[in-house]
């Protein structure tokens, strides 16, 4: 068994899971996720002492109580009218409410990356950082050095010498203003590297940031490295993360070759993109 505790956002939620406590005749402890303005998932907060009792007469025992804020990102963490305090407030009241219904809560959790870093009384039992997890995000300013831990790194596969005039891939878009030496990248927008970004985005290649020429096409990017002479083939190229000599590309900076948000770029990366991890086991 793996330990996980289902999370009940609905009746339909609570109906399935007492039917699994049923089966297996014993009681099952779940979070009950209640929708304080986020307009997503979650039952609605006048719902939610009634479902406490029905969970009960079930077999289900609430044992967390949760929520999720819907403008952490963007408030201003000294605005005491922002949404991300009024849901802070409704929360408390549901929290109130489905405790004298009887729920046997334990934990509390509302915050998002946002919410825990902009919101020290959003933390409350645990929080539910994401993309701070990255190292990305809306970090307050005195916060501590952080450092990105995601990085999409290719490889030079090939150095071309082109002529002054000559284009660069598909449609042409791309002529070389004089005789110019271009990399070759084996990666694409199958990979992650949107098309969109053609004749914005850079790579990272020995210390030095080199523009990528041309349409990005599925498989292949292609960068000039007319002024980086010292590149040679197998030289690692990166697009997105830390690299060697001050040359680092931010998730911000990837995302607005793009129009992409950070939160894109992390989880845009294509599932042929081999992964390793790096650094000590938990």
């Amino acid at each position: 068994m793996a330990g996980l505790t289902p999370v009940i956002g609905s009746a339909e939620d609570l109906e399935a899971l007492a039917a699994v406590a049923r089966r297996r005749g014993r009681t099952i402890d779940a979070h009950l996720k209640v929708d304080t303005g986020m307009g997503r998932l979650g039952v609605a907060e006048a719902e939610a002492p009634g479902l406490v009792v029905e969970a009960g007469r079930s077999g289900v025992a609430i044992v967390a109580l949760m929520t999720h804020f819907a403008c952490a990102d963007t408030d201003e963490p000294d605005d005491p009218d922002s949404m991300t305090r009024e849901q802070l407030r409704r929360f408390r009241d549901v929290d109130r409410a489905v405790s004298a219904a009887g729920a046997p809560l334990r934990v509390r959790h509302a915050a998002n990356s946002s919410g825990a870093l902009w919101f020290p009384e959003a933390r409350l039992d645990l929080v539910r950082t994401g993309i701070a997890i990255y190292g990305h995000g809306r970090w307050p300013a005195g916060s501590g050095p952080r450092q990105a831990a995601m990085r999409l790194v290719t490889e030079v596969a090939q150095l071309r010498a082109i002529d002054a005039g000559a284009s660069v891939g598909y449609g042409a878009t791309w002529r070389a203003a004089r005789a110019s030496r271009v990399a070759i990248l084996p990666l694409g927008y199958a990979d992650g590297l949107p098309r969109r970004a053609s004749g914005q985005a850079q790579a990272a290649i020995r210390g030095h940031r080199v523009p990528l020429i041309g349409v990005i096409s599925m498989d292949i990017a292609i960068a000039d490295v007319t002024d980086v002479p010292e590149i040679a083939v197998g030289d690692a190229a990166v697009l997105l993360g830390r690299a060697s000599g001050g040359a680092s590309i931010s998730a911000a900076e990837y995302g607005a070759w793009a129009g992409l948000s950070e939160y894109e770029v992390m989880c845009g990366m294509s599932k042929r993109v081999p992964r390793t991890y790096v650094g000590e086991p938990p």
